[in-house]
C-alpha cells in the first residue's frame, strides 16, 4: 500500500509540498557544505564537531519557543520572515565564501542566524497544515511531509558530493537560496492564518515546561532525545 496522496489535491497544501521539496534539500546542502567550509579553513575535525555544536544551540532553544510562537503570530507572516531570513544568511554563506573569507566565525555567526530561523519556521509550516487540510487528511500530510524531510536528508550530502567539483563550495549556498524561493512562493499564494486565541507563547512555553516537570517519563524521552542530537551531531 503507497502512501495517502489525497492531500495533494488541496492546491495550497500542494504548493506547500512541492515547496518543501526544495527547501529541505537545499538545508542539507548547506548544512554539509558549512561542515566542509569549516574544516578547509582550519584543517581541523574538532572544529567541526564545534560548528555543529553551534548550530544544535539555537536550534533547541528556538526550538523550544518556535511552536508556541506560531501559535501567537500570523503563522503566513512568520513563514515569509523566517523563510526570508533563512534565504538572505544563505546568501551571506555564499558572499562569505565566494570573497574567500577565512573567518570561521563569521560562518558560525551566520550559521546560528540561520538555524534559530529554521527553528522557528519548521514548527510554524507544521502548525499551517490543519488550518488548510481537512482535519481527517493531517495525518496523511504529515507523514507525506516527514517523507520529504528523511529524503532530503539523503538526497541533500549526496548532491554536496557530486556539487562542489562542479561549482565549488560557494556555490552551494547560493543554490539553497534559490531553493527557497519555492517555498515563498507557495507562502505568499496562502490566506492570513491568524492565531486562534489563547495565552501567549510565553506562558504556553512555561505551561509545557511545568507538565513536564509532572511527568518525569514524558520529561526523560525529550532528555535522551536532546543527549542523541548533541552527541549525535
Amino acid at each position: 500500500v503507497g502512501p495517502d496522496l489525497r492531500p495533494l489535491r488541496v492546491p495550497a497544501y500542494r504548493r506547500l509540498f512541492f515547496g518543501q521539496v526544495f527547501t529541505v534539500i537545499g538545508a542539507m546542502i548547506t548544512a554539509v557544505a558549512v561542515q566542509q567550509q569549516v574544516f578547509d579553513l582550519t584543517g581541523s575535525s574538532a572544529w567541526v564537531g564545534f560548528a555543529s555544536l553551534v548550530a544544535l544551540v539555537p536550534l533547541v532553544i528556538f526550538g523550544l519557543l518556535g511552536g508556541a510562537i506560531a501559535d501567537t503570530y500570523d503563522r503566513r507572516t512568520l513563514l515569509i520572515i523566517t523563510s526570508t531570513g533563512i534565504a538572505v544568511t544563505s546568501v551571506g554563506l555564499w558572499l562569505a565564501a565566494l570573497g574567500g573569507s577565512e573567518s570561521v566565525w563569521t560562518v558560525f555567526a551566520l550559521l546560528a542566524l540561520q538555524q534559530a530561523f529554521f527553528a522557528v519556521n519548521q514548527p510554524t509550516r507544521s502548525a499551517i497544515i490543519p488550518r488548510i487540510v481537512p482535519i481527517e487528511m493531517v495525518p496523511s500530510a504529515n507523514a507525506l511531509g516527514m517523507t520529504v524531510f528523511s529524503i532530503g536528508v539523503i538526497v541533500g550530502p549526496l548532491l554536496v558530493g557530486v556539487l562542489i567539483p562542479l561549482v565549488g563550495l560557494a556555490w552551494l549556498y547560493f543554490i539553497d537560496a534559490l531553493t527557497l524561493v519555492a517555498i515563498l512562493y507557495a507562502v505568499l499564494r496562502l490566506p492570513r492564518i491568524p492565531p486562534l486565541g489563547g495565552r501567549r507563547g510565553r506562558a504556553k512555553v512555561v505551561d509545557g515546561l511545568r507538565y513536564l516537570w509532572l511527568k518525569p517519563l514524558l520529561l526523560m524521552t525529550f532528555v535522551v532525545d536532546i543527549i542523541a542530537m548533541v552527541f549525535g551531531m
